[in-house]
């Protein structure tokens, strides 16, 4: 397996769902980037301010799990890439 550079997870990790792509779990970065683009697009549309509320949550959670996952990839205990709703 083709190690990945920790600068670049860096890069990708800060915004929710480049992460797990850059280590090829696209079903789970797909999954997190249309949940931000569609907190992002209720609040627009909405005009719910508080909707926006969610994207520090999504943003901690994907960033976090891109590293949980780079570990777990490490250690060979890589979970199937899955949607996550």
């Amino acid at each position: 397996m083709n190690r990945k550079h920790g600068l670049l997870l860096f890069l990708c990790a800060c915004i929710p769902g480049c992460g797990q792509m850059y280590q090829g779990y696209m079903k789970r970065g797909t999954s997190l980037l249309g949940l931000g683009c569609l907190v992002i697009a209720l609040t627009s549309i909405l005009s719910l301010g508080e909707l926006a509320l969610l994207l520090p949550l999504l943003w901690l959670y994907a960033f976090f799990d891109s590293y949980n996952l780079r570990s777990r990839i490490l250690d060979g205990t890589a979970p199937q890439d899955e949607y996550l709703f």
